[in-house]
C-alpha cells in the first residue's frame, strides 16, 4: 500500500541518518582520543611522566585498532 511504502521509505532514511550520526560520533571520539595520545606523548617527551599516563589513559577509553594498540605500546613501554 502507498502508506506503508511511506513509513518503510521514512524508516530507511531514519536509519541512514542515524547511521551517518554515529560515524561522526565514532570519527570525533577518535580524533579526541588522538588528541590525547598526542599530548600523552608531548608529556612523556617533556619528562612529565605523570601528566603522559594521564594522557594515555584517556586516550585509551576511546582509542580504537592502531592507536589503541599505539597507546597500550607506549603505556607498557613505561610500565603501566
Amino acid at each position: 500500500t502507498p502508506g506503508q511504502q511511506f513509513t518503510d521509505t521514512f524508516r530507511r532514511q531514519q536509519a541512514s541518518q542515524l547511521r551517518e550520526q554515529a560515524i561522526k560520533a565514532a570519527s570525533a571520539k577518535q580524533r579526541k582520543a588522538y588528541e590525547r595520545y598526542e599530548r600523552g606523548v608531548r608529556a612523556e617527551e617533556d619528562g612529565d611522566l605523570k601528566k603522559a599516563r594521564a594522557n594515555y589513559r584517556l586516550a585509551l577509553g576511546s582509542a580504537r585498532g592502531a592507536l589503541r594498540a599505539e597507546v597500550i605500546k607506549r603505556m607498557r613501554a613505561n610500565g603501566w
